[in-house]
């Protein structure tokens, strides 16, 4: 048996057989392959062995309840009470803050502050949509194929192939 377990009935019988028989702790727990601690606490308190309660409150959610808080939180942008809400748990939302901020797996990064789309941009939208609704998007290469240098936009991570390019990235067209 693994260690860390209570005595079965059967080892307790052991045990009791093996001491009136004369034997030591140490030869006794040898036998049963169990610890001599163990046998000791047995030997030392039969009736009251394996009956003290363990210490401290019981956990209010499950592994099963961790984990689904973990999963909702990491797959989207939403808050504890959204969190809560969906997975109908009975517990605060700092309780479900808890367990996102205690995880190993999630990590806080702020997002990225980006623009508000104003009416402007949507007629930019617009305008660029009216203008390449005829071009055939099959024949658009991007300007990949030069060599590369190794500028590379901080944001995004994109390694861009020479610096004029940065500014006018959308592509050009094949002259077929």
């Amino acid at each position: 048996m693994r260690s860390g377990s209570t005595l079965s009935d059967y080892e307790k019988g052991q045990i009791d057989a093996r001491k009136l028989q004369g034997y030591s702790n140490k030869k006794i727990a040898k036998d049963i392959g169990r610890s001599h601690t163990i046998v000791n606490s047995y030997i030392n308190d039969p009736i009251g062995y394996g009956t003290r309660k363990s210490p401290g409150r019981p956990e209010l959610l499950t592994r099963r309840d961790k984990r689904m808080i973990i999963r909702n939180a990491s797959n989207a942008v939403t808050t504890c009470r959204k969190i809560k809400a969906t997975l109908n748990l009975g517990v605060s939302e700092e309780t479900v803050r808890r367990v996102i901020t205690k995880s190993k797996f999630m990590k806080y990064r702020k997002m990225k502050k980006v623009p508000h789309l104003t009416n402007q941009h949507r007629l930019n939208r617009v305008e660029f949509a009216r203008k390449n609704t005829r071009i055939d998007w099959r024949k658009v290469r991007l300007k990949l194929n030069k060599q590369l240098n190794k500028h590379r936009n901080p944001e995004s991570g994109i390694i861009f192939p020479e610096s004029g390019i940065r500014n006018n990235f959308l592509g050009i067209r094949n002259p077929e």
